[in-house]
């Protein structure tokens, strides 16, 4: 355990780093194995290692308002080492009793995940005709709002024993913190409700906590990361849409109320998909109160716009990226090519690898804008201004990136088929099931669609059009590493049926 520990954190206030302990590893794991034994046997843990120091973290808008930072806190790596033998065990308890739906801090779950199927869902219902809106609710200081006593009320519902219940509520008991900034320290001050934002635990108790949420949504129409919570319905029409999303909007509001969680409905966000919301304005919830529509919103990193275009997400991602091409042409002369490539991939291809299968249906002048920052990326790489696109790629020995994201898609495929992903998304790709001899090993079903845009134009049907096209060594990879260098062989030649690709 104390092998594991990241010596790249920054220590707590005790300034003993993780480097520290690696090197003392042989000489302290004993006494410190007995301390934390006895530590699980009394149900208590250690006050010392409840301290911590606090570093406010920007996130957006005015950087003078106080309420857009996040308190991040610094724990001893003690504190660390000590959680994290509590989460392993805990991990393996709740883990089973979580909603399938519940997506942030698992593994093997992602803010891609949650994205997809909201998605599906919509395409899915958009393609029988019917009407699809969603109302996006944000928690405010969720994580520092956590009540403990409502947590460990949870805790002992989930079946975990007195025992260690009692080390819980001492963990969350008792918490001291101070304030860090540009050296100076602030006193000592105790926490009263909450879990700390940077500590072991914190995330999974946090997960526990807000579960119960999808038995207050009906229908499971309720899409949650963390503390961003999405409802979505769909109906035949306008009058019976906006009395499911009411009725679910209160149920969620209420599940807060009663769980002592501060959302604000002012901020929320609505949206209504497809095309026909031309009269379309808002959902109203209440007598008094109403949210208005937008024609975009933002929801875990992605603009999500109401015809699901994502023409708007791929613009403020390239804006980025080329803002940052700017400035690493100017250091160009500077650099090698292999630290120019380091910073390549760090601060510039990393905007279109994140959630690239959400917004992979992005229409060909979208595409074509993120392939022309890719040529950039090349030519300051390899300061090169002559050859062509296709024939950097070949001196790269790269692709294209669309080609990148077709291949990210036959993994994801792969891992849904060897169940590494969340178990919802197995809903995504079926397999073919024939009593004739297909010659092929582990083919989908490709699924009958009636539009382009909602049916051909989506993971469903492409997924499968792309794995049924793969080698069948490929297919059998041992693993999923194993699968992505098998990939990088294939050039995808007629199998994407984008718009991109056919031209």
């Amino acid at each position: 355990m104390i092998g594991d520990s990241n010596h790249r954190k920054a220590s707590g206030f005790d300034h003993i780093n993780a480097k520290f302990l690696k090197i003392a590893c042989r000489q302290i794991s004993l006494p410190l194995t007995a301390i934390i034994n006895k530590c699980l046997e009394q149900g208590t843990f250690p006050a010392l290692l409840k301290k911590a120091n606090v570093t406010p973290i920007y996130k957006k808008n005015d950087s003078f308002d106080k309420e857009n930072y996040r308190p991040i806190s610094l724990l001893t790596s003690f504190s660390k080492i000590f959680e994290k033998i509590i989460e392993i065990q805990m991990h393996t308890f709740i883990d089973p009793k979580l909603s399938i739906f519940l997506c942030a801090y698992r593994k093997r779950f992602s803010s891609q995940h949650a994205l997809i199927r909201l998605i599906k869902e919509w395409k899915h219902s958009l393609e029988k005709s019917r009407h699809v809106g969603a109302v996006l609710m944000d928690l405010s200081k969720a994580f520092d709002c956590l009540p403990k006593d409502l947590l460990i009320a949870k805790l002992n519902a989930y079946g975990f024993n007195v025992q260690a219940l009692n080390l819980l509520l001492s963990y969350l008991s008792n918490r001291e913190q101070r304030v860090k900034l540009n050296g100076t320290l602030s006193s000592w001050e105790t926490l009263e409700n909450g879990v700390p934002q940077g500590s072991i635990l914190g995330p999974l108790l946090f997960n526990i906590f807000i579960n119960d949420i999808f038995y207050a949504v009906k229908d499971g129409s309720l899409c949650n990361f963390a503390d961003d919570n999405t409802i979505f319905a769909d109906a035949k029409d306008e009058v019976e849409l906006t009395e499911k999303i009411k009725s679910n909007v209160k149920d969620c509001i209420k599940w807060f109320y009663d769980n002592r969680m501060s959302a604000n409905p002012s901020k929320f966000q609505a949206i209504k998909i497809g095309n026909k919301n031309k009269d379309f304005k808002s959902f109203p919830i209440s007598d008094n109160f109403e949210i208005e529509t937008t024609t975009e919103v933002s929801l875990l990193g992605i603009q999500i716009d109401d015809k699901l275009n994502f023409d708007k997400h791929v613009e403020l991602i390239c804006q980025k990226a080329s803002r940052q091409l700017n400035a690493l042409k100017r250091l160009t002369n500077y650099l090698e090519e292999k630290e120019k490539r380091i910073l390549v991939n760090s601060f510039i291809l990393c905007h279109f690898n994140y959630c690239p299968l959400v917004w992979l249906f992005c229409n060909k002048k979208s595409k074509n804008k993120i392939e022309k920052i890719n040529e950039r990326a090349l030519r300051i790489i390899h300061t090169d201004y002559s050859l062509n696109y296709n024939d950097l790629l070949k001196k790269d020995e790269d692709t294209t990136i669309h080609i990148n994201m077709i291949r990210n898609l036959a993994l994801e495929v792969y891992k849904t088929l060897n169940k590494l992903n969340p178990p919802f998304m197995q809903n995504l790709f079926e397999e073919k099931h024939t009593k004739y001899d297909l010659r092929g090993i582990k083919s989908l079903d490709i699924p009958k669609v009636n539009t382009t845009k909602y049916g051909i134009q989506s993971l469903k049907y492409l997924g499968p059009k792309i794995w049924n096209s793969l080698p069948d060594e490929v297919k059998l990879a041992p693993s999923a590493n194993h699968f992505k260098t098998l990939t990088k062989t294939w050039f995808l030649e007629n199998v994407c049926c984008c718009s991109f690709c056919q031209k």
